[in-house]
């Protein structure tokens, strides 16, 4: 089997068209096209399905890609080693919660740039369900969470620890009211989506006092929902480090905290790469200094 047919599918799937592909490796769409025909014949499989002028991966394809991402990996750490002082460049895939992007997110972009200047990012804001789903799909190369996930396919590494607490504006509730958890549930709330931790968390503290908050909202956006807490339209739970002096917002007193939550990054097992491990070791330098400043 010609390793080069390998790399040409591996760029497809990777980018998503074969004219992508082509730019990628410098060839005509067309010799992207014969490298295919061959490597399907090589194998005897069918590797895309046709459909009028766009094509889809296979399942048969989908499992190979997996092969070819684990052995291009390899590759590359091999090529990473013999060459560990020539720059890194290229496009690295980022995909971000968005409470990481109002902590430490920014500081980690600068400083890459800084020390990679030949390395691009790509950033993608969503809630951690939807980024792991696309980290497992191939669309993402590290991933940034709160909160624990699991599969075996997934290489997780520990951040740092942030304390969370209740919050609101002084518009909704005062500096100086302390509140219980049943008087808290008579107030509006606002968390994110039902397949979040952080609603997991919210719910769970309720549970715990046998108490059901009269109105809870549901949000799919950590920036949004901390729009909303500072124009006092709801309280919520957030990490305490986003509360300072001059935040329009304030710690409920009185009441107890949330468990801390631990920020992670996620790669895949099967195609992580030299670019993915220096952002999620700048990211933890980040995280750190953010959570410890």
């Amino acid at each position: 089997m010609n390793f080069k047919g390998l790399e040409t599918f591996y760029w497809i799937v990777r980018l998503g068209t074969f004219n992508a592909a082509a730019e990628q490796l410098r060839m005509t769409q067309s010799a992207v096209s014969v490298r295919i025909r061959e490597l399907e014949s090589d194998l005897g499989i069918a590797l895309f399905e046709r459909r009028g002028r766009g094509v889809t991966v296979t399942p048969q394809g989908r499992e190979i890609f997996h092969h070819a991402s684990r052995i291009i990996g390899e590759l590359e750490h091999i090529y990473d080693s013999a060459r560990r002082d020539a720059a890194i460049s290229g496009v690295v895939r980022i995909g971000t919660v968005g409470m990481m992007t109002l902590s430490w997110l920014p500081a980690m972009l600068g400083k890459l740039q800084a020390r990679y200047p030949h390395l691009l990012t790509e950033i993608k804001v969503d809630l951690a369900p939807g980024l792991v789903a696309a980290l497992r799909h191939g669309d993402l190369d590290v991933v940034f969470v709160a909160g624990p996930v699991d599969g075996p396919e997934l290489r997780i590494t520990p951040l740092s620890t942030v304390d969370m607490v209740w919050a609101a504006s002084p518009a909704l509730i005062a500096r100086d009211v302390r509140l219980s958890p049943v008087e808290l549930a008579d107030y509006p709330l606002i968390t994110l989506t039902r397949d979040t931790l952080l609603y997991r968390q919210m719910t769970d503290w309720f549970s715990k006092y046998r108490v059901s908050p009269k109105k809870m909202h549901v949000c799919g956006s950590v920036t949004l929902l901390t729009q909303l807490v500072n124009e006092g339209f709801a309280a919520s739970v957030m990490p305490q480090k986003l509360i300072h002096d001059a935040s329009p917002i304030h710690a409920l007193s009185g009441i107890e905290p949330m468990p801390p939550i631990g920020f992670h990054a996620i790669v895949s097992e099967v195609s992580s790469n030299r670019a993915s491990k220096v952002v999620i070791d700048l990211a933890s330098e980040c995280a750190n200094e953010w959570a410890s400043g």
